[in-house]
């Protein structure tokens, strides 16, 4: 399932691209985003995406934290998501 997300500005020029972010759930099901992955072409293009994506990350509501199985510890899990980028410069 596909999700579009809306930057208010427009990208400066065309782009498709594809980020990479690296995102940690914390032992309370807290959502952060440790890492993102994002070419200079589109942060030129698009130089609001990693604060909009820090603020969706942040929105997300809490997760079950991972459970260390054996013990049945909390534990914190990261993971990657790959985001595809598709932008047009505002007419």
């Amino acid at each position: 399932r596909q999700r579009q997300m809306c930057i208010r500005d427009r990208a400066s020029s065309p782009i498709q691209a594809s980020v990479v972010l690296r995102l940690k759930v914390d032992k309370k099901g807290i959502f952060s985003l440790e890492e993102a992955e994002i070419s200079n072409d589109v942060l030129e293009a698009l130089p609001d995406l990693e604060t909009v994506l820090e603020d969706a990350v942040v929105n997300l509501p809490k997760a079950l934290p991972a459970t260390k199985t054996n013990v049945g510890v909390y534990v914190d899990a990261e993971f990657t998501l790959p985001v595809n980028i598709s932008a047009q410069p505002a007419e």
